[in-house]
């Protein structure tokens, strides 16, 4: 069987120790630096994205906020475009009223001018008419075949100038 020597225990003991300091010294110390600075590194690396992420959300919620006023100023704008477009048709509706009724207006007084120059002239010709009439009343005798004469004479005068 197996001999348990108490001096090979110790020597076992002693290397056993020896062997965890040679190990902890030059395999746990790097191992463990190795370890720390992925650690750190995966550390940094964690809060990096953690940063990143939130000033991602910042601007995400900034952009939005500039969505939503771009489209409220769009909207504005829209509707002041409206508000100008609607008060210029009404303005040029009502100017070409004005004009509309001016134009009436001017024509309304032609056609009043027009018919007062043709009473004027009508009444010339009437005067013109009695007075011709009325000399050759005077200047004929008074029988009754003269002034049968005279009658047709002055409805052939009134005949032509209807025909002119």
């Amino acid at each position: 069987m197996l001999k348990l020597d108490p001096l090979n225990m110790v020597f076992m003991v002693v290397n056993i120790l020896v062997l965890y300091a040679l190990m902890k010294k030059f395999l746990f110390k790097p191992l463990n630096r190795v370890l720390e600075e992925r650690q750190a590194l995966t550390d940094k690396v964690i809060t990096d994205a953690k940063t990143a992420k939130e000033e991602a959300e910042k601007l995400k919620d900034q952009n939005e906020k500039l969505l939503k006023e771009t489209e409220k100023k769009q909207g504005m704008i829209l509707s002041e475009a409206r508000e100008k477009a609607s008060l210029e048709y009404e303005r040029i509706v009502s100017e070409a009223g004005k004009k509309a009724e001016e134009i009436t207006e001017d024509a309304d007084r032609d056609a009043e001018k027009e018919h007062e120059r043709m009473l004027e002239d009508a009444r010339k010709d009437i005067t013109d008419l009695v007075v011709d009439a009325g000399s050759r009343i005077s200047l004929m005798k008074s029988d009754p075949d003269g002034d049968r004469a005279l009658y047709d004479e002055f409805l052939e005068s009134l005949d032509r100038e209807e025909n002119s």
